[in-house]
């Protein structure tokens, strides 16, 4: 169970697929492997993770993300405009 902490999901893109073991082992060797860890993955696409963590920042979580894995994070964006009918 999940107790307290943050949750971030995030997503590679397609190209820059990884096994659950490496995006792990990447994440252990982070701040995030000495506050109890959980990496799960999400379908069987090697893109999609959830990091659960006792880390109370998600800014923080996203943070390391970013490190980690940079260019690698697919990025979404939002653009809301007025539509003219």
């Amino acid at each position: 169970d999940f107790t307290g902490g943050s949750s971030v999901t995030f997503t590679l893109n397609d190209k820059d697929r990884m096994d659950l073991g490496d995006v792990r082992k990447a994440l252990d060797e982070t701040d995030l492997g000495k506050k109890n860890l959980l990496v799960v993955g999400l379908g069987k696409t090697g893109t999609t993770f959830t990091v659960d963590t006792s880390e109370q920042s998600v800014e923080a979580v996203k943070q390391v993300l970013v490190k980690e894995f940079g260019d690698k994070l697919k990025k979404y964006s939002v653009e809301i405009k007025e539509i003219w009918l």
